[in-house]
């Protein structure tokens, strides 16, 4: 991840434009980079920033992708059109592959998706400003031979006219310039050398050696029927975090040398990114493809790879597609990573119907009806009972979310969550629910719970927003039970035990949600030291029919009740189930039958 001082000694001399018309967005984000360029300037719409541009000349332009006046795609094409290197960063709240292929095609740089992190802005930041940087090294040294010339000229000119008895010393500024315009000319040379070796450098990998990802980029513009086999390396980044980059970088090199020897006379291997290749099929023959992309799997399962001793499991995540159009680079791509979803180690072929290519663009819709939603405060809080099974009351509730759309209908948070969690939005929901529940029990003695995600934990921020939140509405720490899903207190656990237990210290309690779903170690809960265990639905729907399932729960509250855990039963729809979850000696009930969610709390 780009910090700023790292970026800072390539930056403080560029010049940024930002053309966006959401005006308080522009004001953000040109807040925070004024800090690390020399000047930073604005556009509200497509025309004033072209013409902007061609004035002021920015090093780098971030630009979005639906500005007033002029497309994106046009406009990205006549700043290229005026500086044909000229760096290019476009954001999108969404983005259709026909425009994305455009963008590719025109010669951006970057994309980012709406709403971006800032760090996700630097990273992209840091990669355009080194070539700027260096380009302005270079234009600085031509620079200064030209001043040195000037210099030099005027001080021939001034000796001429002052005297002809200076004729020694004329002589002698004239060798010396002479001297300089053979360093110039040796200037202009080495210039033309490094131009050439840039652009050389762009389209090769300096990893392996291999073609890069600009190289194929382009030779897929050329007519003719291809096919492109795109391999993603499975689990890479546990070489790196195990043996150290030096040797991911050979195990890299070692994995090319051996794909290339392997790859038929029509086919030529390139090197996207770190653990990233792609081969290129031209004039493929039918299957070839999937043909070659099997023999690739089997070969790598049935030999590991030897690198310095140690001996490596390589397997791959391959999409294909083919075609004549560019867009192969994408669709493959997508290929690729849907196998990777579906667990690596297999090739997908690229299915614009497939289901994984539909959730993303579920995630995509829930992620922009999220962004309205946050933006005009269309985010709800329902309330569900939580019943004691010892006397029946129902002093406790879980805080629910919900969204409203743009058209008045209200969607449970099972539809949009998962996207929420993809978008990074998990943490800004958890704040709006905790505000507007403690709002809402600031008004009664209710005691309630609310939910709290992995990212709330990761970011470290709950300890000073809860209690700041008990403060200004006069709400006991003790009201309150954070509930955790079980399987974020697996990742980074001992933090998120340590966090947890600075929260019970302060006063609050901690509850681990679906408990039993996939994870449990009941070791990992008695170091937690929770509060309550809310048993997994998918164990009590049907907990009164199903032995198994009833003998799961029977040792699930026989843990708690010797480690001191009061339990909650989730998903009770129904008397019978009621009656089993008493019969078990369930501390609580949860569902339809004790009480469905509600914006308010009745009686």
């Amino acid at each position: 991840m780009a910090e700023l001082q790292d970026i800072l000694p390539f930056t403080k001399k560029l010049s940024l434009l930002y053309i966006e018309d959401d005006e308080q967005l522009v004001d953000t984000a040109t807040a925070a980079l004024s800090k690390i360029f020399a000047r930073v300037e604005s556009s509200d719409d497509g025309y004033n920033g072209l013409s902007h541009f061609k004035i002021n000349k920015n090093d780098i332009v971030i630009m979005d992708c639906d500005v007033p006046n002029m497309s994106g795609a046009l406009l990205a094409r006549n700043i290229k059109n005026a500086q044909p290197d000229q760096k290019i960063i476009v954001t999108c709240k969404e983005m259709s592959q026909e425009m994305l292929l455009e963008l590719i095609n025109v010669g951006v740089d970057a994309f980012m998706l709406k709403p971006y992190k800032m760090s996700e802005l630097l990273g992209h930041i840091e990669r355009c400003s080194k070539v700027a940087f260096h380009k302005h090294k270079q234009e600085e040294m031509l620079a200064r031979a030209n001043t040195l010339k000037e210099q030099h000229e005027s001080r021939i000119e001034e000796l001429l006219a002052k005297d002809q008895k200076s004729k020694d010393e004329l002589a002698y500024e004239r060798k010396r310039l002479g001297r300089l315009l053979q360093k110039e000319k040796a200037l202009e040379k080495e210039v033309a050398a490094m131009s050439e070796k840039a652009s050389t450098f762009r389209m090769i990998n300096e990893t392996t050696g291999l073609a890069s990802r600009h190289a194929l980029q382009n030779e897929l513009l050329k007519s003719g029927s291809k096919a492109l086999v795109y391999i993603n390396i499975d689990h890479f980044d546990l070489i790196n975090s195990i043996y150290g980059m030096g040797q991911g970088n050979k195990v890299l090199k070692a994995c090319a040398a051996r794909l290339e020897r392997f790859l038929p006379s029509n086919a030529k291997l390139y090197h996207i990114t770190a653990d990233e290749f792609a081969v290129l099929l031209l004039n493929p023959s039918a299957s070839q493809e999937s043909l070659l992309a099997q023999q690739i799997l089997g070969m790598y399962k049935q030999a590991e790879l030897e690198v310095d001793g140690h001996s490596h499991a390589i397997s791959f995540s391959i999409g294909l597609d083919r075609g004549e159009s560019p867009a192969l680079f994408v669709q493959a791509k997508t290929a690729s990573k849907e196998a990777r979803y579906s667990g690596g180690n297999q090739h997908v072929v690229f299915n614009p119907k497939s289901e994984y290519i539909e959730q993303q663009r579920k995630n995509l819709f829930w992620i922009r009806v999220l962004n309205d939603a946050l933006s005009n405060d269309r985010l709800e809080t329902f309330y569900q009972p939580i019943m004691s099974n010892t006397d029946t009351t129902k002093e406790r509730f879980e805080v629910l979310c919900r969204l409203r759309d743009n058209q008045n209908r209200l969607v449970e948070a099972t539809h949009f969550i998962a996207a929420a969690a993809i978008g990074g939005m998990m943490s800004k929901i958890t704040r709006i629910v905790i505000d507007k529940a403690f709002k809402f029990f600031s008004t009664n003695s209710y005691n309630f719970s609310i939910n709290i995600s992995r990212q709330d934990l990761l970011e470290e921020y709950l300890e000073e927003f809860l209690q700041y939140k008990c403060d200004r509405y006069g709400i006991m720490p003790s009201r309150v039970s954070l509930e955790v899903v079980e399987e974020a207190t697996i990742s980074h656990s001992q933090s998120v035990i340590d966090q947890m237990g600075r929260l019970r210290k302060a006063g609050f309690h901690v509850a681990v949600d679906d408990f039993g779903a996939e994870y449990s170690v009941f070791t990992r809960m008695l170091r937690l030291h929770a509060d309550y265990i809310k048993i997994d639905s998918s164990y009590i729907r049907n907990v009164s029919t199903n032995a198994q399932d009833r003998m799961i729960v029977q040792n699930i509250v026989s843990f708690a009740k010797h480690a001191g855990i009061k339990t909650v039963a989730e998903h009770v729809d129904s008397e019978e189930v009621q009656q089993m979850v008493k019969k078990l000696g369930i501390d609580y009930s949860q569902g339809y039958f004790i009480g469905k969610p509600l914006p308010t709390i009745e009686g």
